[in-house]
């Protein structure tokens, strides 16, 4: 239900505040809210817009776009980040409060970080909303107010209805900016035709590697990143290979495997390695990728000092979407190499992510045989 229409005057509704905490925002406390705000906003039919000023509310915007985040070794940076987030807490506290007040617009709500600013949306009477909210905040010029379609209680159902209908083909769905955001398994077209079919604009589908339905025009393919991305260097000491727990999968399906790592050194080497190792998939005698999984396995560290011919077995874990669209979401049925590779740290080193502090290095395991059935 719509509050109803008031004088601009009447909107400086301020219900008595307490001191909020001011916890960084990075830390995910949650900052109590110690007052429910609720302003009045224009009966129904009224027109949106005040004609009192050619420019009603400076925050309403049509889009926020977030600039680079700082490096993960900013630590300066981050700070001064935490502390802005910290500055705004109140305000958080106001306009989630304003938000619960008012369910049948409210859509989303978010911090962006560069610069810090908070940002929330409503599907209708954004500018009513706009100037309500202005007089209750500390920092009325640190907020954006964007018009979305689906209010966050709708987006919410569509987000339920739509997991009961894909089962475990749904690797991940959760409520976004002003829609709700799904990644699918790439041999699951059937089941992104049927959710768009049915909700449209209110979600958006990433099938595979790709978005559904494919844009206009296809997008570059993703499959020279895959190997770009993680600068695969080859390792004079470790040798690799790789054993598939099944030497067939179908299209668009995951896989695992074990990957076994040798130091054919003559010393001993300390193997450091953050993870499950990734499998990725290549065109046949080729080191050209076709596709690879996108549902990692276990994120648990690794570490062991490595004698000479001495050898550690890690689970590997890789998929079949395709990463190139012109070819299709899920790789072609066929006969493939794989190979994984293998993560491991060396603090002389620094790729080419080191703005973020890397010091991950890869090689890449000898090849097995993979067959792609239909």
């Amino acid at each position: 239900m719509h509050p109803r229409r008031t004088s601009p005057a009447a909107l400086l509704v301020v219900v008595a505040l307490a001191a909020c905490s001011t916890t960084p925002l990075l830390t995910g406390t949650a900052t109590p809210v110690v007052a429910v705000l609720v302003s009045p906003a224009p009966t129904a039919g009224a027109a949106h817009l005040p004609t009192a000023s050619p420019d009603p509310c400076p925050n309403a915007v049509a889009d926020v776009v977030d600039g680079p985040s700082p490096a993960g070794n900013d630590f300066a940076a981050w700070d001064a980040i935490s502390r802005a987030q910290g500055r705004l807490a109140h305000d958080r506290s106001v306009l989630l409060a304003y938000a619960k007040a008012h369910p049948d617009e409210y859509t989303t709500f978010r911090t962006s970080i560069a610069p810090v600013r908070l940002v929330i949306g409503f599907t209708d009477h954004v500018i009513e909303h706009c100037l309500a909210l202005r007089p209750l905040l500390e920092y009325p010029n640190e907020f954006r107010i964007l018009h979305y379609t689906f209010s966050a209680d709708r987006l919410q159902a569509i987000r339920y209805e739509i997991g009961a209908m894909g089962g475990g083909v749904i690797t991940s769905i959760g409520v976004g900016r002003g829609v709700v955001e799904m990644d699918l398994r790439a041999d699951s077209l059937d089941l992104a035709r049927r959710i768009w079919d049915r909700y449209g604009p209110a979600v958006r589908i990433k099938l595979g590697m790709f978005p559904y339905p494919p844009p206009s025009g296809l997008p570059p393919s993703r499959c020279a990143e895959l190997i770009a991305y993680w600068v695969p260097r080859a390792s004079s000491s470790l040798v690799a290979t790789l054993a598939l727990r099944s030497s067939t999968v179908r299209s668009g399906r995951d896989f695992s495997a074990t990957v076994t790592i040798r130091n054919a050194g003559a010393t001993a080497y300390q193997f450091d390695s953050g993870a499950d190792q990734t499998a990725i998939v290549f065109r046949r005698g080729t080191f050209e990728v076709v596709g690879m999984g996108l549902v990692g396995g276990s994120e648990i560290g690794y570490s062991k000092r490595l004698k000479p011919g001495e050898v550690i077995r890690q689970g590997s874990w890789g998929g079949t979407a395709s990463c190139d669209l012109s070819a299709g979401y899920a790789v072609q049925p066929g006969t493939y190499d794989v190979r994984a590779l293998i993560e491991r740290f060396d603090p002389a080193f620094r790729t080419t992510e080191s703005a973020v502090g890397s010091s991950a290095v890869w090689f890449l395991s000898r090849p097995t045989t993979l067959v792609v059935t239909p």
